[in-house]
């Protein structure tokens, strides 16, 4: 059974953020995945068709943490700059 279900990867990134430039990042990271679903209940989550991208801000260091999860390694990794760009 869990060999027919489809497999993604998971990568997570960090990026020194001051928490009052938050915001601003992340409507700019909105912006920048135009079309995908956001849900700010943790951060941002942004929902596309082939897995999702969250930015949140660390609540012990000046950092924002990004993660992503998509169909490869590779996709995954190209989202995670494309959202590091937005800064």
């Amino acid at each position: 059974i869990v060999d027919g279900l489809p497999r993604y990867a998971i990568v997570k990134d960090k990026v020194p953020l001051d928490r009052l430039a938050l915001p601003g990042f992340l409507r700019r990271l909105e912006q920048a995945f135009a079309g995908w679903t956001a849900d700010t209940r943790d951060g941002l989550r942004l929902d596309g068709p082939d897995g999702w991208i969250q930015a949140r801000a660390s609540n012990t260091e000046p950092i924002a943490r990004i993660i992503a999860e998509g169909p490869d390694e590779t996709t995954a990794r190209e989202w995670i700059a494309h959202a590091r760009a937005a800064l």
